[in-house]
C-alpha cells in the first residue's frame, strides 16, 4: 500500500503481490493480516502514533508490526530533510510511540552496525560544509555507490541478519528493527 499511485504502478509491476493505494491514517479495507511490514513510514509523517494505529486496522488480534525506522537525532542532517523525515529515533521513543498506539514491543534493536561510523563521521566532516547546491544533490552525492564500501558493508549486514534472526540486539546501528504486537487488553 501506497499512497502516491506513481509508487503503486512501479511497485505492481515488481512484485506478484497485490498493490493498492491507500492512506497509512486511515487505510482501506483490505482484510486482516498476520503481520504487516512498515519500512522506512513513520519518520515521515508528522503523527506517527496516528500512523501505526492506522496499520493496527489492518491486523487480526495478536497480529504484528514489522518496522524499520532511522536512528539517532545525533544523525540527523541534510539527508534527513532531503528525505523529508520529521524525526529519528532511539529504542526509547520507538518503545513511547508503539505503546501510545496500543501495540506491544516484542523485540527491538539497532542494526545497520557497518554504516553507523561512516554516517557519524560524515555527518561530522561534512554537516557544516556545504557541497552541491541543494540538500537533494548533497543527499543524491551520499548515496553514491562506491563497490568496494557496498561489498563490506553487505558483509556486514550478512552478519547482522544472524543476530537479528537470533532476537539478539545489536550494541548500535544507524537504523532500528521492531517487532510489536497488537495487545490483547486492548482488544475488546
Amino acid at each position: 500500500m501506497d499512497l502516491h499511485n506513481e509508487a503503486v504502478e512501479v511497485a505492481k509491476k515488481r512484485t506478484p503481490c497485490k498493490v493498492v493505494s491507500g492512506n497509512i491514517l486511515d487505510p482501506p479495507e483490505l482484510g486482516q493480516f498476520d503481520i504487516v511490514g512498515a519500512f522506512d513510514v513513520i519518520e515521515h509523517l508528522e503523527d506517527h502514533v496516528a500512523a501505526l494505529m492506522g496499520l493496527s486496522k489492518l491486523l487480526r488480534p495478536g497480529g504484528k508490526i514489522l518496522l524499520t525506522v532511522p536512528a539517532h537525532m545525533s544523525l540527523w542532517s541534510y539527508f534527513d530533510e532531503a528525505a523529508c523525515h520529521k524525526r529519528r529515533y532511539n529504542l526509547h521513543s520507538l518503545v513511547s510511540a508503539l505503546k501510545s498506539a496500543k501495540l506491544q514491543p516484542l523485540y527491538m534493536t539497532e542494526f545497520m552496525m557497518g554504516t553507523f561510523p561512516l554516517i557519524w563521521l560524515g555527518r561530522r566532516l561534512f554537516s557544516s560544509r556545504k557541497v552541491s547546491s541543494s540538500i537533494t544533490e548533497q543527499a543524491n552525492l551520499e548515496l553514491k555507490i562506491v563497490p568496494i564500501v557496498n561489498s563490506l558493508l553487505k558483509n556486514f549486514l550478512l552478519l547482522e541478519k544472524y543476530w537479528i534472526g537470533g532476537h539478539l540486539k545489536l550494541p548500535f546501528g544507524s537504523s532500528i528493527i521492531a517487532i510489536a504486537q497488537t495487545c490483547q487488553k486492548f482488544l475488546s
